[in-house]
C-alpha cells in the first residue's frame, strides 16, 4: 500500500471531510490504543458509561444524552456558547461532532474539561 495514501485515509477516518477539523469519534479512537475505555468512561461517569458501546465507538451521540440528563438543551447552549441547532444535531447523531465542539459540551454537561 502507498504510505501517503494511508496516510491520506487515516487523516480522512478521523476529520470532518468539510472542514479537515478533527472529528471526536476519531481522536478519541486514535488515542485509545493503551486505554482501558470501558473503564476510563467508568471512572468519568459511571451512569452513561454504558450508553457507549465500544463495538460502535463512532456512535457517541447515546452517551452525550446520558450525560445530559435532565439539563435542556437551551441551558446548554447558554452554558458551552453553542447553538441550540448546533446541539440538537450532534445531540440526535445528525452531525459528528468536532473534538472542541464535544469537548465544550462535555465541559457545559458536566463542569469536567
Amino acid at each position: 500500500m502507498n504510505s501517503t495514501r494511508g496516510a491520506q485515509s487515516r487523516k480522512t477516518q478521523f476529520t470532518d471531510a468539510i472542514t479537515g477539523q478533527p472529528v471526536a469519534w476519531g481522536t478519541l479512537c486514535a488515542a485509545h490504543a493503551d486505554v482501558d475505555v470501558a473503564a476510563a468512561l467508568e471512572s468519568f461517569h459511571e451512569g452513561s458509561a454504558r450508553e457507549w458501546s465500544l463495538d460502535a465507538p463512532t456512535v457517541i451521540h447515546p452517551w452525550l444524552c446520558a450525560l445530559q440528563g435532565r439539563t435542556t438543551q437551551a441551558l446548554l447552549a447558554q452554558r458551552s456558547g453553542l447553538s441550540r441547532q448546533q446541539i440538537g444535531r450532534v445531540l440526535s447523531g445528525r452531525a459528528n461532532g468536532r473534538l472542541p465542539q464535544v469537548l465544550t459540551l462535555l465541559q457545559a454537561m458536566t463542569g469536567r474539561m
